[in-house]
């Protein structure tokens, strides 16, 4: 997928493939690091072309969960409906029902660093988290996700804000940390 979107832009805007960088907020920060871990898996079934996939050079997960197992569905109020894909499911309900823990690791990044090795991946990482995320938990989410990249000797940085809810990079939410996001990650992408 991201190498259909990829290469057009390529041949049409003479991008640098070797500088390539992904990130996402939210679900789209969980995808990224998905990716980015994983790549293989990730991979469009309908791309006939045997080309590896560009490498990433740098991820930004903003308030992405890495960890579906400790997310309680039915206590935040919130809905998953996760992109259909490799990972096939579509619905809350597949959350919500305790037998589909299967699904649940296969959706977090949590589970792809302890599977990979770190000497082979090269991206670089920023993960922007907030300790009063009532959604994405810190101490299970940001915390754990940490210490295994710190484990597993990963090239990260990771920036924790205090006080802030879920949307603190929404610049609609009442309170907000949009300002000091955008400066963080420039401050990395240009680095």
């Amino acid at each position: 997928m991201l190498k259909n979107f990829a290469m057009p832009l390529v041949l049409g805007y003479s991008l640098d493939l070797s500088r390539l960088s992904i990130g996402g907020y939210s679900a789209g920060g969980q995808l990224a690091l998905l990716y980015s871990l994983n790549q293989g898996l990730y991979r469009d079934p309908s791309c006939c072309d045997a080309a590896p996939s560009p490498n990433i050079k740098k991820v930004i997960s903003i308030a992405g969960p890495t960890d579906f197992e400790t997310i309680d569905f039915s206590a935040t109020g919130y809905t998953c409906d996760i992109l259909p894909g490799p990972v096939q499911w579509q619905y809350d309900d597949a959350f919500l029902d305790p037998t589909s823990l299967t699904k649940k690791k296969a959706a977090s990044p949590l589970t792809y660093v302890y599977s990979n090795n770190p000497a082979k991946l090269t991206s670089e990482y920023l993960l922007l988290y907030s300790d009063a995320d009532s959604f994405v938990d810190f101490g299970s989410q940001a915390v754990n996700f940490y210490g295994d990249m710190v484990t597993n000797a990963f090239n990260f940085q990771n920036i924790w804000y205090s006080g802030f809810d879920h949307d603190f990079a929404d610049s609609g939410a009442a309170i907000n940390n949009v300002a000091q996001v955008k400066i963080d990650m420039l401050n990395f992408l240009n680095n």
